[in-house]
């Protein structure tokens, strides 16, 4: 079975399709899914297996404008799942990234619980920082996707990348390399039993991200333009 949803989107902008279980905010039960987003066509765009909670899939993605079709299956289309849900969402544009941001103390300010932050890393060596206001007991989610498709992409691995998660006093919570889609990075504190724990279940106040190339990147992979999706849950 194939489930296909029909997506119109207006203008271009980050969508973020998400699978759960029937909860709608975890994946337990030994459930596997797969995404793969598609065009009018027919023809496959992206695909996910690994980047939600635990077994379930995810896809974050810049959307032209246009009609799109996403597509839910069972990992490998070989056992059955009794109920599932996705939640599909537009995700809302941030503060653009402000340099100099290369140090804890010049990070962008960043506001509210969803947002897409822009930004450059046309320099090897540079360091973008955010701040982020996390309330008691949430979690964070943070995905870095290419910033422009046409140009690179995460699974084509022209962007190489690497998100640290700091508190306040600017002690090391996570670090993720290639966790995300191709090179690119993603922390996941969300879930039951979250991916990376360090990021669950947080005291309230400002934490910071860091985005960098990998310390492994080759080359032009690590120059790129990103967005970095954050879920703050």
């Amino acid at each position: 079975d194939l489930d296909l949803f029909k997506v119109t989107n207006p203008a271009q902008q980050v969508w973020r399709f998400e699978t759960f279980d029937n909860s709608g905010a975890n994946c337990t039960g030994g459930i596997t899914t797969t995404l793969r987003f598609r065009d009018n066509s027919g023809t496959q765009l992206v695909t996910d297996g690994t980047s939600g909670i635990s077994t379930c899939s995810a896809i974050t993605y810049t959307v032209p404008a246009g009609t799109y079709y996403i597509q839910a299956e069972e990992a490998g289309n070989n056992g059955t799942i009794a109920a599932y849900r996705m939640h599909a969402s537009v995700i809302a544009a941030g503060s653009t990234e402000v340099e100099p941001n290369d140090i804890q103390a010049q990070a962008t300010v960043q506001s509210g619980l969803e947002f897409v932050a822009v930004g450059n890393h046309s320099v090897t060596t540079d360091a973008d920082w955010y701040a982020i206001t996390v309330p008691a007991g949430n979690s964070v989610r943070a995905e870095l996707i290419e910033g422009n498709t046409a140009v690179e992409t995460c699974e084509s691995n022209g962007v190489d990348s690497q998100i640290t998660l700091f508190t306040s006093a600017g002690t090391q919570l996570v670090a993720d390399d290639d966790t995300g889609r191709g090179f690119c990075s993603l922390i996941d504190g969300t879930g039951s039993v979250p991916l990376h724990p360090a990021a669950h279940n947080l005291a309230s106040g400002t934490y910071y991200l860091r985005v960098q190339a990998s310390t492994t990147a080759a080359g032009t992979a690590a120059q790129f333009d990103y967005k970095l999706v954050v879920t703050i849950r």
